[in-house]
This record gives C-alpha cells, structure tokens and sequence, in this order.
C-alpha cells in the first residue's frame, strides 16, 4: 500500500513543503499566509521555528482544544500550521517557561522542574524528535528551583540562567563547566544574558548591563550602562551581529540623564549616539515595549504601549 512505503511518505511530505515554500512566495508582504493554519492552539510564551519548515511553541500556559482539551509544555507545528502528532508531550505542563533549539536540532525545555518522565534532570531537559527524552542529558545545580533562560553554544553546550541570580555553563551532557564561574558576591538578583559573536556575555541585571570574560569574571574593559527598569526577559534583549546591545525599557532615564525607551549599546558598551528610537518618551513609564525581535536584515520588529504606530511595526 503506497500509504505505508517510506519513500512515498518521504516524498509525499517534500512535495507539501514545497507547495507551502511557493504559495509563501505568491503572497502580498505583510499579508496572511492563509495555507498556515493552526487550529485549536492556544497560550504560549515562547516561539521558534524548527528544522523542516516547523514551529515549536512552549511555556505561557500552553493548550491545544481540539480534537480534545489537553494542557501541554510545549507543541510542535507541521509547515501547514497542523499539530505534529509524533511530536506527543504532555509532562510538567506548567512548569516549563521556554524552550530553545540547538545548532543540531535538539529542543532544550527550561523551567522548574526536578525531573522529567522519569529522568532526574533539574531545570533543564533535553529532548529527541519524537519529543521522548533524551537521558544522555542530566543537569543538576544545587541551590536552584527555576531556569529562566537558556543560551546554546556551538558543540551542544549551553549558558543556563537561574532566578537566584546565577549563570552555569555547561556541557552537551549537562555537566557544569568549572571554567566559567561568577565573581564571589555577585548580586543574587534576576538577570537575563545575551552572548556576543566574540563569546563573551552580557548581563542585564538591577537595571545595570556588564559584561563577562569566558571565565565568568566582570570585564573591566566594557563601557557599563544604566538604564533602569529593563525587564529582564529575552524579549527586552537583542544582540546585534556586530556585538552591540538593543536594550528596551520603560522609557526611563538613561545614565541618570534623557528618557529612553529603547537604546542601541556599541559593541563595547556605552550608547550608541547613532540610534534614536523614535517612541522615546517624555515622563518616565509613560512608554514600554512588550516584546522584539531582531532580523536577518538588522532591522527590529516590536510591540509597546502608547506608541505610534499602535501594533507591531518595524524600525
């Protein structure tokens, strides 16, 4: 039967994602991808695309309501917008915040969790395609409850972010790399990182942006920022392919000086004079941006409140 043959399925779902790739190319800029469906999927708080044409959605109270009401940690979408059925996960719904993809392929789910399916794993677990997981990964730092965030290295280790302030490095295995270590003392307070072309990590934490040698000690040399009230989540944070920083606020002063809402930091910190977002504000709190996103091309998509335009537009 041609509907068992693996080459015919092979085949069959090229061709889908053929005709999606070319109906995406006769579409208007800007306009609805009408093939692109996804019925019944609902919540979310993080969203990326996966190898194949797919999208994987996770965290944010996540459901999908049809063909029943199942309450998930992360889905999986097929090109068309379709729930992918061989991607079938429903352990610790509510307590995965994210997930990230790895240079190979692996989908890495960060939140508060001690263990997974069974595997002891803490905070962090590493999954196979078929969403089962993959127990060659174990992570465990004593004196955490939550991973906030999570950085994929290239060779399939990571920069794991934690709600008592700390960071670890760790291995494709899940194993805490002792090269890298935060300076005894280091405020325990929440943070968020983004990791530079140069792989040195900046830190934005109690409204101060620094940044970090490959050993986990303060560089000296960066040009640290001020800039109150930076939420600090991976969507108020964008590194720039040269280096450089976009950092989004309240519209609060910057270095004790002019309200900003949003700002570019050069490569090796200190402001960038260059870039002006148009919607900063005149009173402090009266502006704040929800959520950006940095393309290819350089260019930034975001959301705020009492901005114009109102939606999503791009600067």
């Amino acid at each position: 039967m041609k509907g068992s043959n693996p080459w015919f399925q092979r085949t069959l779902g090229s061709i889908v994602t053929l005709l999606c790739f070319l109906t995406a190319l006769s579409q208007s800029p800007g306009s609805i991808d009408a093939p692109f469906a996804p019925t019944g999927v609902n919540g979310g708080a993080v969203l990326t695309d996966a190898p194949g044409g797919k999208v994987v959605i996770s965290g944010g109270s996540l459901y999908q309501s049809v063909p029943s009401f199942v309450v998930r940690p992360a889905l999986r979408l097929l090109p068309n917008g379709g729930i992918d059925p061989t991607f079938d996960l429903t352990e610790k719904p509510g307590e995965v915040n994210g997930h990230v993809i790895t240079d190979d392929g692996h989908l890495m789910l960060y939140g508060r969790f001690d263990g997974f399916n069974g595997h002891p794993t803490r905070c962090v677990v590493r999954l196979k395609d078929d969403a089962t997981t993959d127990t060659s990964f174990t992570l465990s730092v004593p004196g955490t409850s939550e991973a906030t965030a999570v950085l994929p290295l290239p060779g399939g280790g990571a920069y794991v972010v934690f709600t008592e302030g700390r960071i670890a490095r760790i291995t494709a295995a899940g194993a805490v790399d002792p090269g890298f270590a935060l300076a005894a003392g280091a405020p325990t307070l929440p943070l968020m990182i983004a990791l530079q072309p140069s792989g040195k990590v900046l830190v934005v934490q109690n409204g101060t942006i620094f940044r970090l040698h490959a050993t986990g000690q303060r560089d000296a040399t960066y040009i640290e920022t001020t800039f109150p009230n930076v939420v600090t989540d991976r969507r108020h944070v964008a590194v720039a392919p040269d280096g450089g920083l976009y950092v989004a606020s309240n519209t609060q002063p910057l270095n004790g000086g002019a309200l900003r809402t949003l700002v570019r930091l050069l490569p090796e910190g200190g402001v960038d004079p260059a870039f002006t977002f148009v919607n900063d504000g005149a009173s402090a709190g009266s502006r704040s941006i929800t959520t950006m996103v940095l393309q290819n091309d350089g260019r930034l998509v975001l959301q705020g409140t009492s901005m114009t335009p109102t939606g999503l537009f791009r600067v």
